[in-house]
């Protein structure tokens, strides 16, 4: 079986890449790379994109303009649900599918076929008081039993039950449905790596970086969606310098 990777850009190609070299160290899956863009891209950055996936072998799709949305939340919920409905139902169906953010980084070994045997879906819990729904973050869906339960998943954000809930909020309502019991993927937040600070709050502004299941090191806020969102180049300068040294230090390891 292939294992179908989806991750959406809107900039820094230099993250892309550093997806590709990881996955190829870390997963132990055959799988193939899909990139999704939308018209929002700077024409410039897209063509750096082109550049990665064509060095790569990477499958490169222009999502239709329905997914633009001046809110970040809801522009990153109709990407989430147009990989979905568009590639994942009409062309992956058969197989095991992720849909990861573009700052989102597999950084140990992982066999997802062993990860998702026994569940539909695994992904990060989160909660709003009552309303628990899947954070569109990080997503692992096993198609072949989607398909025998229920392969009508929304993944909008919005209000639900009077709560305010991110992408992926709409999740919820398939879950209640369908009696889901889902692999959740755990999150943590680490205060050093190495003898590297974490959480100093003059490098990063509270945004801190986030480690998932104990594979993946979520960098977040990536995409600068609360800065200038078109430039390649984090406005949180020291924690981009950081991160890079992280990523030296994993990709230089033997282990993988």
């Amino acid at each position: 079986m292939t294992v179908q990777i989806f991750t959406s850009v809107v900039n820094r190609p230099q993250f892309l890449e550093l997806q590709v070299k990881l996955f190829s160290k870390f997963l132990e899956n055959d799988y193939q790379f899909h990139v999704v863009y939308d018209n929002g891209i700077d024409k410039r950055v897209l063509k750096e994109f082109e550049n990665v996936c064509q060095n790569n072998n990477l499958i490169l799709h222009k999502a239709d303009d329905s997914v633009m949305h001046k809110n970040p939340s809801t522009c990153v919920s109709k990407v989430v649900k147009w990989i979905y409905d568009e590639l994942i139902l009409k062309i992956y169906h058969d197989d095991i599918c992720i849909i990861v953010d573009s700052d989102m980084f597999l950084i140990d070994k992982f066999n997802v076929e062993n990860y998702i045997l026994e569940y539909p879906i695994a992904g990060i819990p989160q909660y709003r008081e009552h309303v628990k729904y899947i954070s569109s973050q990080l997503i692992i869906f096993n198609m072949e039993e989607i398909i025998k339960i229920d392969k009508n998943i929304d993944f909008m954000d919005g209000t639900i039950e009077n709560q305010h809930v991110d992408s992926g909020g709409a999740t919820y309502y398939w879950i209640k449905k369908n009696n889901i019991n889902f692999k959740e993927i755990s999150i943590v937040y680490p205060t050093h790596f190495n003898d590297i600070e974490l959480q100093d709050p003059s490098i990063t502004n509270g945004i801190n970086f986030e480690i998932h299941g104990d594979i993946f090191l979520h960098y977040r806020a990536g995409s600068n969606w609360f800065s200038k969102w078109k430039e390649n180049r984090d406005p949180l300068i020291e924690k981009e310098k950081i991160f890079n040294q992280i990523m030296d230090i994993i990709l230089d390891n033997d282990n993988g």
